[in-house]
């Protein structure tokens, strides 16, 4: 839900969550049992858990990483699956776009200023190029 009152322990994205989704690899795929060969595209499960775990986070509470037990085994004998929710791990792009437009309005900024700045060198450059050139003809007269 996201709203303070449905919600606990609200706090603001520090950089293990940019450390995150930096780690997390985006694959491409087919399903095994899909005749059509459609590709698809997505996380690794498994690779998610490692990246949630080398960030500093426990798999086992993040919303994104789900690992289901079984107490019997489904039809090809496994007791467990993994799954990702995928709006979660989008949700990780949006501090990190934000933080990447701040930061590209600022160099833009500066690069007015830094423009600026050479434009009036270029000028200077060209004055004082003159002056030189008058006085080597003075020099030389």
């Amino acid at each position: 839900s996201s709203i303070p009152r449905e919600d606990k322990n609200i706090f603001n994205i520090d950089k293990r969550y940019k450390d995150l989704l930096m780690s997390i690899r985006t694959i491409s795929y087919t399903w095994k049992d899909d005749d059509d060969g459609k590709i698809h595209v997505g996380v690794s499960a498994q690779q998610t858990e490692k990246a949630l775990i080398a960030s500093g986070f426990n798999p086992d509470t993040f919303g994104a990483l789900y690992h289901d037990f079984w107490d019997k085994p489904n039809d090809d004998g496994r007791t467990d699956r993994y799954s990702v929710n995928y709006d979660e791990i989008a949700m990780l792009m949006l501090p990190v776009v934000q933080d990447h437009e701040t930061r590209l309005c600022n160099i833009e900024m500066d690069n007015e200023s830094y423009r600026t700045v050479i434009d009036e060198l270029i000028d200077e450059n060209t004055r004082l190029k003159k002056r030189v050139e008058q006085l080597e003809n003075k020099l030389t007269a």
